[in-house]
This record gives structure tokens, C-alpha cells and sequence, in this order.
């Protein structure tokens, strides 16, 4: 935008050099003031815009862990006799098992998702690109570089 207003400005001190001019009714001319484009921001990625662990947690990871694992963690209220933990939908709980591992590929998150650690509904993921792992290994990176650690 200063760049814009600095070859106005130059233009004009100099008579229009090389801007184009447009002229008025009463036959004044004035060089054209280019416009900046304006920015979409629907475009940019929802992995981008969540700058914090649990907007990422809230935008990214409880979708894929509800699309992904819904059908062994459901709500007890909805469901009697419900065969596993709701804490998967909360932010607080699922980071405590995400913090606990030296890496975003190793840490007891992961592991539970890959049955390393005991888990009921098998290995949710046979890869660590495979949803849920891929937005634990993302959000885990997003923790690490919230609080400036490598782990």
C-alpha cells in the first residue's frame, strides 16, 4: 500500500509519468489510483488459521476423532451402557495423552489410536497419515511450538 502511495505520489509531483490518466467532466486530468486486490480469506486452509492447540483441537481434531471414532465413543446421557470414554471430545483430557510422548509420531496418543497402547476398537490407524493420527501428529506440533519446546 506504501509502494501505491509512493508512485502516486511520484506521478503527480511529475506530472502523471507513466501512470495512465483519466479525465473529468470539466477536462482536468488525474492519474488513476491503482487499488490493492482485496484478500479472500475463505481460501485459506482451517489447518492455518487455528494458531493455538485448542482452536486446532476444536476445528480439526474432535471432526475426525467424531467421524473416525464415534462408534464406540459415544455420550453415556445418549446412549446406556455406552462401551468407551467421552473424553475423546475434550480438549484438556485428549492433551494430557497427546503431551505424553517425546514426539508427534510417538506419544501415548498415537499409540492408543494404533492399538500399541490397549485399545478396544483396533487400530484406527494402520498409518500415521491415516485420520485421526495425521490431525494428532498436527495438533501435537502446534502444542510443541505453542510452548517452544522440541521434543
Amino acid at each position: 500500500m506504501k509502494l501505491i502511495a509512493l508512485t502516486i505520489l511520484i506521478g503527480t509531483v511529475l506530472g502523471g509519468c507513466g501512470l495512465p490518466v483519466s479525465s473529468s467532466r470539466d477536462g482536468k486530468k488525474s492519474p488513476v489510483v491503482p487499488q490493492a486486490p482485496e484478500s479472500d480469506q475463505s481460501e485459506k486452509p482451517v489447518e492455518n488459521s487455528a494458531t493455538d492447540g485448542s482452536a486446532y483441537f476444536l476445528a480439526i481434531v474432535k471432526p475426525a476423532v467424531e467421524k473416525r471414532c464415534s462408534g464406540c465413543h459415544v455420550n453415556p446421557k445418549e446412549e446406556a451402557g455406552a462401551p468407551a470414554t467421552v473424553e475423546i471430545f475434550e480438549y484438556k483430557a485428549m492433551r494430557r495423552w497427546l503431551t505424553n510422548g517425546k514426539s508427534p509420531e510417538q506419544n501415548a496418543l498415537v499409540e492408543k489410536a494404533q492399538s500399541i497402547i490397549t485399545h478396544g476398537g483396533g487400530n484406527r490407524c494402520p498409518d500415521l497419515n491415516d485420520s485421526p493420527c495425521r490431525e494428532f501428529r498436527a495438533w501435537r506440533e502446534i502444542e510443541d511450538q505453542n510452548l517452544g519446546q522440541n521434543r
